[in-house]
C-alpha cells in the first residue's frame, strides 16, 4: 500500500508521517510513506497511491486542484484534506474526497479515520486470480473496471487488458461480492469507483485517458443508481 503526505509545512507533514506509523504499525500493516512539500511536485511522480492525505492551503497549486487531479487519474484512491479552514469543506466533498482531518490533530479521531481508509482500501482491493485457458494471473480488484459476457464467453476488462476467463459469470458475482462492484445487466458487472454518468440504459465509465460504455437494463437501473449514490455518500 502506497501512502502520501503533501503539506508545505514540514512540521505538519512529519506529524502526520509519526502518526501513520505509530498506529498502522501496532496492526502489523504492509505500506510505504512518500511526504512532499508542493502539490506540483506529488503531480509529477509516476506513483499510484492508495491513500493520500493533502493539505488544502497550499502555495501554487492548492490541495482540491491537487486532489481533483489524482481523482481523475486514479479514482480509486482515498484522499483525506488536512485542513485549518472547514469553509473548504463543500469544495472538497464535490470532489469525492474520503474524509477531512482539522488541524491541530485529535490522535483517536486520526486513527479512527486511518483504520477506515485502510478498510476503504481492502474493500477496493482484493487480490483476484484469473484463469484463462492454462494460464493463472492475479490482479487487485481495483484494476477490473467491468465484465461482461460476450458469445458465451466471460472477459475482464481492465484499462491494458481483455482477458478472457474460464470462470462463469455466477463466480464473478461471488468473488466480487462486497467490493464496489454492480450488476447493471445479464452481461455486464462495473466497477463503480470508474462510473462517471448514469442514465437510463447506459452508463459511462472513465479509467484514465479511456472511456466505456456499458448497458444498463431497465429493470436494474433503479438499483444501480441507488447503489452508486449510496457509493458515492459512503466515500464522503
Amino acid at each position: 500500500m502506497n501512502i502520501a503526505i503533501c503539506d508545505d509545512d514540514k512540521t505538519i507533514v512529519k506529524e502526520v508521517e509519526t502518526l501513520i506509523r505509530r498506529n498502522l504499525d501496532e496492526n502489523i500493516f504492509e505500506y510505504d510513506i512518500y511526504t512532499f512539500t508542493s502539490g506540483k511536485e506529488l503531480l509529477k511522480t509516476n506513483i499510484q497511491f492508495d491513500i493520500v492525505y493533502i493539505d488544502i492551503e497550499m502555495p501554487e497549486t492548492n490541495g482540491l486542484e491537487v486532489s481533483r487531479q489524482i481523482l481523475s487519474q486514479y479514482p480509486n484512491t482515498t484522499v483525506l484534506i488536512i485542513t485549518s479552514y472547514p469553509h473548504h469543506l463543500d469544495d472538497a466533498m464535490e470532489i469525492k474526497v474520503y474524509r477531512y482531518i482539522s488541524k491541530p490533530f485529535d490522535e483517536e479521531r486520526f486513527k479512527k479515520n486511518l483504520m477506515c481508509a485502510y478498510k476503504h482500501y481492502l474493500s477496493r482491493n482484493k487480490p483476484i486470480k484469473i484463469k484463462s485457458n492454462d494460464e493463472l494471473s492475479k490482479i487487485n480488484s481495483s484494476d477490473i473496471i467491468y465484465l461482461s459476457i460476450e458469445n458465451e464467453k466471460v472477459y475482464v476488462h481492465t484499462y491494458n487488458d481483455d482477458i478472457r476467463t474460464t470462470e462463469n459469470f455466477n463466480y464473478w458475482l461471488k468473488e466480487l461480492d462486497g467490493l464496489t462492484f454492480f450488476q447493471v445487466h445479464q452481461s455486464f458487472i462495473v466497477n463503480l469507483g470508474y462510473v462517471k454518468k448514469a442514465i437510463k440504459g447506459n452508463a459511462l465509465l472513465i479509467c484514465n485517458d479511456k472511456s466505456f460504455n456499458v448497458p444498463v437494463s431497465t429493470r436494474k437501473y433503479t438499483s444501480f443508481k441507488k447503489a452508486l449514490h449510496k457509493y458515492i455518500g459512503g466515500i464522503k
